[in-house]
């Protein structure tokens, strides 16, 4: 579990920190979508991995608390575990790496000045809005 987290957490730092810090010194998303979709997908895969990852661990130590005698979960099942949750961390970053976009906002009409951003929720719309909200929700009550 432990291996587990800490690829999770080198996912981050190798994908989606080096990008959000240049965004801090940059005007705008200069990458396009495809790295925004990596970006968010990332992103969402790595709290996935690490909140299933902290409840499988927590359940385990429950487990030798509540039963000090019984034998502990084997090698096999942890990684087969750990795989699982990868694949569910997998499965719920999905819509990220689907619906994330390079999308350009007019931040002044008269001048047509505009930046690029990275969002996850697709471009602006009523329907991005309803995605966004259940998004939300759906991650929330998942992790």
């Amino acid at each position: 579990y432990i291996f587990s987290l800490a690829l999770a957490d080198l996912l981050v730092i190798i994908i989606c920190v080096p990008l959000a810090s240049l965004v801090y010194t940059l005007e705008s998303w200069p990458w396009g979508s495809a790295l925004c979709r990596i970006t968010e997908c990332a992103k969402d895969i790595s709290i996935g991995v690490s909140v299933f990852t902290l409840t499988a661990l927590s359940a385990e130590r429950y487990c030798a608390i509540v039963n000090p005698l019984r034998k502990l979960q084997t090698k096999p099942l942890t990684v087969i575990t750990a795989l699982f949750i990868w694949l569910l961390a997998i499965i719920c970053a999905t819509p990220s790496a689907i619906m994330s976009e390079a999308v350009t906002v007019i931040l002044n009409n008269t001048t047509n000045q505009t930046i690029i951003t990275c969002t996850p929720f697709g471009p602006e719309g009523p329907t991005s809005r309803t995605y966004a909200r259940y998004n939300v929700v759906a991650k929330s009550i998942a992790y």
